[in-house]
């Protein structure tokens, strides 16, 4: 669960959120008037989400490749304008 802190809070302490975001891995949501505003990651948390986002995206794209082929050997085939029109 991510831990919550406001703007002015982490200006007063952000060596110490930094050091408890490289410890402990766990994101930090910031609050400004009481709303969220952003999540503060580690560095290697937020790369390790970068990667497998991509290999989602990637998944679903070669999916959808797939699956075109399919519809085009049993003849189904449809006019699209923009990748946007396979989704």
């Amino acid at each position: 669960m991510a831990k919550i802190i406001s703007i002015s809070t982490l200006r007063q302490g952000v060596t110490q959120v930094v050091k408890d975001l490289r410890e402990h891995r766990q994101p930090w949501t910031l609050i400004q008037r009481s709303r969220p505003v952003a999540v503060l990651l580690d560095y290697e948390t937020f790369e390790s989400m970068q990667t497998r986002l991509r290999e989602l995206e990637e998944e679903h794209l070669l999916r959808v490749v797939a699956e075109g082929r399919e519809e085009h050997k049993r003849g189904k085939t449809r006019k699209i304008n923009s990748l946007s029109d396979l989704r």
